[in-house]
């Protein structure tokens, strides 16, 4: 059985790209965010939000994003949630101890083929590349910690119904 997984798309050239590999365009529905409001989101069994998604555009969706998390959706978030779209999701910001060596601080089968240095998408100017941290919210599970502990992937089982991934 196959999973429906849509990505939320803003235009961004890496994120073209990668809706563009051979591997992902048969398996990933690109959903442009500028026409959102009509997508059926509950369509999807899994959205992605990627790294340099359109916060406030994100933002004036918010309501159809709780309604999608509300039914029982899953939503990976990867990168930074600036503005409140995202219910439960508190970014707080970089800091330059974010880009270090992250740490798994439990075990999960989203987790289960990679290393901690799998865990950075590219490599910063001291090796590494961390685009901030959150705050969890109460009883959230974190996943990958910063060395200082800061959270950089968090599941959020209260929130929500569903549990939903934040990187």
């Amino acid at each position: 059985m196959s999973m429906a997984i849509g990505l939320i798309y803003s235009g961004v050239s890496y994120q073209y790209t990668f809706i563009q590999r051979p591997e992902n365009c048969e398996r990933i529905v690109p959903l442009n965010i500028w026409e959102l409001r009509h997508h059926d989101l509950g369509v999807f069994d899994l959205i992605i939000v990627p790294r340099g998604s359109d916060q406030d555009a994100l933002y004036a969706h918010r309501g159809k994003i709780k309604e999608y998390l509300d039914g029982g959706g899953t939503l990976a978030s990867f990168g930074e949630v600036t503005t409140d779209w995202l219910p439960g999701a508190r970014w707080d910001g970089v800091l330059p101890s974010d880009d270090g060596p992250l740490a798994f601080a439990a075990t999960h089968p989203v987790l289960t083929a990679l290393q901690p240095v799998d865990l950075h998408w590219h490599k910063g100017y001291t090796g590494w590349c961390c685009h901030g941290h959150f705050r969890v919210p109460e009883n959230g599970d974190v996943l990958v910690r910063t060395e200082r502990g800061d959270p950089v992937m968090y599941i959020d089982t209260t929130t929500k119904k569903k549990s939903n991934y934040y990187f």
